[in-house]
């Protein structure tokens, strides 16, 4: 049999600190693997969660058939793809129905979710004050549970915006969820039919102020695609 004993000369003491240091990065590597599964994993959840019809699920840009509305696409884009340094700028897609502006909004949501792992929250705005409504409790605690992951959300996406039935309450909901998320710098993609002067005149001031300052506005005024394809058919 024989025996090796180690030395102590400086060689070895390096070889010895060297495969530490690679132990060391080995194992943060696969610590830094498993975050990235796990962040990819929390962050489609999140949006898996939201009620996304099925007919708008699979929505990304480069599925995108609005060739009029380039100027719109390359503006989602470039925000999906620079979000990290949005630094709470949002977007508001407004003109006629049919022309993309949940297509792109959902886009943007997919490629988060995808590229960066960052989590999402998608609703209809007129569907979300239902679900609240509905969730109300003696102690409201279901119902602020929902607003509570609007406000919080890495984005928040708001379609169709000016559709709901509007009250007192349906006001407050809404400049709860825009103002905390003013004040802490928390984008907002919003899409509406509406232009900014109707929304301002037809919805609380405050509410319309915060988005305007807040959102870039992407005016997609055009022909219904659906009422393109209806007639085409």
């Amino acid at each position: 049999m024989i025996l090796y004993r180690r030395c102590n000369c400086e060689d070895m003491e390096n070889y010895i600190k060297t495969e530490k240091e690679i132990s060391e990065l080995q194992e943060l590597i696969e610590l830094t693997d498993r975050d990235i599964i796990m962040c990819s994993e929390n962050a489609r959840r999140s949006l898996n969660n939201c009620h996304i019809g099925s007919r708008f699920t699979d929505c990304t840009f480069d599925n995108f058939e609005g060739k009029e509305f380039r100027a719109a696409y390359e503006t989602a884009l470039n925000y999906a793809k620079n979000f990290p340094k949005s630094d709470g700028q949002g977007l508001i897609l407004t003109g006629s129905p049919g022309t993309g502006k949940t297509h792109l909004a959902i886009a943007i949501a997919n490629y988060l979710v995808e590229e960066l792992y960052v989590p999402v929250y998608f609703c209809n705005f007129a569907d979300e004050l239902n679900r609240i409504r509905a969730s109300f409790t003696k102690e409201g605690s279901a119902s602020d549970i929902i607003i509570k992951k609007m406000i919080e959300a890495p984005l928040l996406i708001i379609d169709d915006l000016g559709k709901e039935k509007r009250s007192e309450w349906s006001d407050e909901v809404l400049y709860r969820v825009i103002s905390n998320r003013y004040s802490d710098r928390k984008p907002t993609v919003i899409t509406t039919n509406y232009d900014i002067k109707y929304l301002y005149d037809s919805l609380n001031p405050s509410i319309i102020s915060r988005i305007i300052g807040s959102c870039t506005a992407v005016n997609m005024d055009g022909t219904d695609y659906r009422l393109r394809e209806f007639y085409a058919s």
